[in-house]
């Protein structure tokens, strides 16, 4: 099942992690306008799982600023038929 590591180092399991996307926009904190992935490290432990690690920037307004944050990230994924599903994620 999925894990997910917050930026913060708080860890919250799949039905934590997608009840923040179930929550009013406007009760979700800065929305990101624009994210970029770069610096995308792929490895293989088999043919069907992969351990991902990339940098993410994300461009969000607060307040009157516009804010780029950027930060390194560690993914695993699992091919299921011919879909990659997220396992877990860490930031």
């Amino acid at each position: 099942d999925y894990v997910d590591i917050t930026p913060a180092g708080k860890v919250e399991d799949r039905v934590k992690a997608l009840a923040y996307f179930r929550l009013p926009v406007e009760e979700r904190g800065p929305t990101p306008a624009e994210i970029t992935l770069d610096e995308v490290t792929v490895r293989f432990a088999s043919a069907d799982v992969a351990h991902a690690t990339f940098r993410e920037s994300a461009q969000i307004s607060i307040g009157p600023e516009n804010v780029t944050i950027r930060f390194r990230m560690s993914a695993v994924l699992r091919k299921e038929g011919k879909q990659w599903m997220l396992v877990a994620t860490q930031s």
